[in-house]
């Protein structure tokens, strides 16, 4: 009896079925660097971090593609001035050799390069920041999209055009309004002129 043939239902199966190993992945997420809870005053900068764990791969497979896009709502005004950020656990990336980071518009691409890509570690995170500010008040609602090497990210979730979505991430923005008041007479709010 040959050790690798299997049988079922009392006869023998000789087409054995072989999976790679699964790759498991967390889902990205996106976060809100400095902002207090009760929102941002509307034009002050803030910082937006997206942040994905890199999954261990099958083995002999290689890293061939990571890509973050943020599609920013119209709300929000990106500062293009600002870098673009890259870290892989504290220890940053070089624009131009390791990523580069595109804006078209409202929407933003870093792309790792091959120089970059041969930088990724299993369970290391990979973050990726990023500034704007506000050009309308209220709650402006944004998610961020990863690719790394087309896996499905988000677990119920399929994957869109950019990839995985992340978390939807609020920020909230308001006027600020600057009341001068008299010091003998608290209860005014008028102001002494």
């Amino acid at each position: 009896t040959p050790a690798d043939h299997k049988v079922s239902n009392g006869n023998w199966v000789y087409d054995v079925n072989v999976y790679p190993k699964n790759t498991v992945a967390e889902a990205p997420k996106k976060n809100v660097v400095d902002q207090d809870n009760s929102g941002a005053v509307l034009g002050a900068p803030v910082k937006y971090e997206v942040t994905q764990l890199i999954p261990d791969l099958a083995a002999g497979d290689t890293y061939k593609k990571f890509t973050v896009t943020d599609d920013l709502d119209t709300k929000l005004t990106p500062i293009t001035t600002a870098p673009v950020t890259v870290k892989i656990d504290g220890t940053a990336l070089v624009e131009g050799t390791d990523y580069t980071a595109v804006w078209a518009g409202q929407k933003l691409t870093v792309t790792l390069t091959p120089a970059g890509l041969a930088k990724l570690q299993p369970a290391k995170n990979i973050v990726v920041g990023f500034q704007a500010k506000a050009n309308a008040p209220g709650e402006i609602k944004n998610t961020a999209y990863v690719n790394l090497n087309d896996f499905t990210l988000t677990p119920g979730t399929p994957n869109g055009p950019d990839g995985s979505p992340t978390n939807e991430k609020a920020t909230r923005w308001g006027d600020l309004t600057v009341q001068k008041v008299n010091k003998s007479d608290t209860n005014d709010g008028r102001g002494a002129g």
